[in-house]
């Protein structure tokens, strides 16, 4: 997830992370991006037998790029749409994407709702921070929004094969 380069550490978008410290421990925040994680110990240079597997897991683990599943929400069924939503960010998954599905919202609306305007606002902040955008189909105003949004921002979009 982060590089070393002399003596800080390097988020995948490139620049540097600082260590921040709390009293659940340390984390490494990305200084443009935002990014925070927390900061793992380099294994162990003893004779321990998960150094190796861990080193090995260091070294093939995939950053997945991340995807915003875009579609209708509120148009039509909900429930139909969020299952729309979620079977298109399962074949995202398989593909190698990282989806991230404003539909599952829903919940955070039933226990406290907002209004549209404040939806759309948040869910732009979150594709902002998206590499791709996948159009589930079906006629969708904020869909359509996202869409352009993405389009004027330089995020790709992915198609269906």
């Amino acid at each position: 997830m982060t590089e070393t380069k002399g003596v800080y550490k390097v988020c995948t978008c490139g620049s540097r992370m600082s260590s921040l410290y709390n009293a659940d421990g340390v984390y490494l925040q990305c200084d443009e991006c935002g990014l925070t994680i927390p900061e793992l110990p380099e294994p162990p240079d003893i004779d321990d037998p998960w150094a190796e597997e861990i080193q090995n897991e260091k070294q093939t683990t995939m950053i997945r790029p991340t995807v915003y599943v875009s579609g209708p929400y509120t148009t039509g069924d909900q429930a139909a749409n969020v299952a729309k939503a979620i079977d298109a960010a399962e074949i995202l998954w398989n593909k190698g994407y990282a989806p991230v599905v404003p539909h599952l919202s829903i919940l955070w609306q039933m226990q406290h709702p907002h209004s549209w305007g404040e939806w759309i606002a948040l869910d732009l902040a979150i594709l902002a921070k998206c590499k791709y955008i996948y159009r589930v189909p079906g006629e969708s105003k904020g869909a359509d929004q996202e869409i352009a949004f993405a389009r004027e921002h330089g995020i790709k979009e992915v198609k269906d094969e």
